[in-house]
């Protein structure tokens, strides 16, 4: 993956957490963990993402015109790609200490949720979104949880962010899944830029299935280990 130095890859069917330390060429294991399901049942989630997707023909990630205008249509709490929660598993590393302290980025971040929960003391936390409607959307979430670590919400294209070797870890979960798959390539190269040496990517992987087209555009452990 173009060097990037630390993978902690998540594989949504069976959440059995994988970290792929590339610089050593070894790949461990740790045991699999368990936490309180979404209300929502996953399933139920996803499907509903993928027909609504359909429905309004939305296209890819990199399309900001589109995601402009549907965050001013409206997007609700729990509507459409909405999880109206953060992220499960990366609440649970954030109570476990797994995620590093320091700088961290979560591109795509939509109403902010990841944002929230990376936020302490001990982390300094930028959401990047191609919506400034969205991105404000963001901000106004977020200022209603009085967090206590610094976070920002920035309006950039991802593949152009100029950040260079400055975040100890970025997360990504429905973001990868969301661009066309002839630009993964770009998106690892990227990502490899923003991090730090010692820096740490952590994707949660999504949909795992063999659906054709998207977004949602179907992804792989395998697959996402060989960009």
């Amino acid at each position: 993956m173009h060097g990037v130095k630390g993978v902690l890859s998540l594989e949504r069917g069976s959440l059995l957490p994988l970290l792929l330390t590339l610089a050593q060429s070894t790949l461990r294991t740790t045991p699999p963990f368990t936490f309180n399901q979404p209300q929502r049942p996953f399933s139920s989630l996803l499907w509903s993402f993928v027909r609504q997707r359909a429905r309004r023909m939305m296209p890819s990630a990199q399309d900001g015109a589109f995601w402009e205008s549907n965050w001013q249509e409206g997007v609700a709490p729990g509507d459409e790609w909405d999880t109206s929660k953060p992220t499960p598993v990366l609440v649970k590393y954030v109570a476990d200490g797994v995620i590093p302290k320091g700088k961290a980025l979560v591109p795509g971040c939509g109403r902010g949720y990841d944002v929230g929960a990376l936020s302490d003391l001990s982390r300094e936390v930028i959401g990047l979104d191609i919506s400034e409607t969205g991105a404000n959307v963001a901000r106004d979430y977020l200022k209603g949880l009085d967090l206590p670590g610094k976070w920002s919400i920035e309006t950039a294209d991802f593949f152009t962010y100029d950040r260079p070797s400055s975040f100890d870890f970025i997360f990504d979960y429905t973001f990868l899944c969301a661009i066309q798959p002839d630009m993964r390539a770009a998106w690892a190269k990227q990502m490899h830029s923003l991090l730090k040496d010692n820096g740490l990517l952590m994707v949660a992987i999504f949909p795992i299935c063999d659906k054709e087209g998207g977004p949602p555009f179907a992804l792989s452990l395998e697959g996402v280990r060989r960009v």
